[in-house]
């Protein structure tokens, strides 16, 4: 998962965005803040035609916000059940391997204006919505689940209540923090300031 900050096929900038993103060489690339709509799809189908012939593409196509899933086409897993749960902010699809190994994933760009957990609330709706065994939840949370361990000289709280609710679903054992469950004490951050002084673990993957 990359918080890309515009994926919008608009020059030099986007084209090195897009080969960053394919060195990475995910399975899944899971992009928020793609801010892509369907005529930027169009547009890079066409300049980039050998690239995304590779993936199949889905999202919420919008110029503000967004996500975008880029899943690669050889990698035998089918893609099912998509469904666009918020215009701009949450996608859910289901996962389906060969082996019969299914995951519901809920995909999500949360905002960071507001510390409301209606919003987890619902992505944790749609996720559940079938009886499916795996379950994931993963994006950009805008929300640290640790003020020890994830935040670095914040002056304040900004998502006191959010992160109430998240930790509320690993007490009830519901879904686990992934990064904390395999690294319990370890400080690692995954957004900064541009000075770097700030910074937060806000971009989290629960199962």
């Amino acid at each position: 998962m990359t918080n890309i900050r515009s994926l919008c096929p608009n020059g030099k900038k986007a084209d090195l965005k897009l080969r960053t993103i394919c060195k990475i060489n995910s399975d899944i690339h899971i992009i928020v803040d793609s801010r892509l709509d369907e005529i930027g799809l169009k547009k890079w189908r066409k300049s980039q035609k050998q690239v995304f012939s590779k993936y199949h593409i889905f999202g919420t196509f919008s110029k503000e916000r967004g996500v975008t899933i880029l899943a690669k086409k050889s990698i035998g897993v089918s893609i099912t059940k998509v469904v666009k749960v918020d215009a701009k902010n949450m996608i859910t699809f289901r996962m389906s391997t060969s082996a019969g190994t299914t995951t519901d994933v809920c995909a999500v760009y949360a905002p960071s204006d507001v510390d409301s957990p209606k919003f987890f609330e619902n992505a944790v709706e749609s996720v559940n919505r079938d009886t499916c065994p795996n379950r994931l939840i993963i994006g950009d949370f805008n929300t640290t689940m640790s003020e020890r361990l994830d935040q670095l000289n914040y002056d304040t709280d900004p998502h006191a209540k959010c992160r109430e609710f998240l930790t509320g679903l690993e007490y009830h054992e519901q879904f686990h923090d992934i990064f904390r469950t395999t690294y319990p004490d370890q400080k690692s951050y995954t957004w900064r300031t541009r000075d770097g002084k700030k910074r937060g673990r806000i971009d989290v993957a629960m199962a």
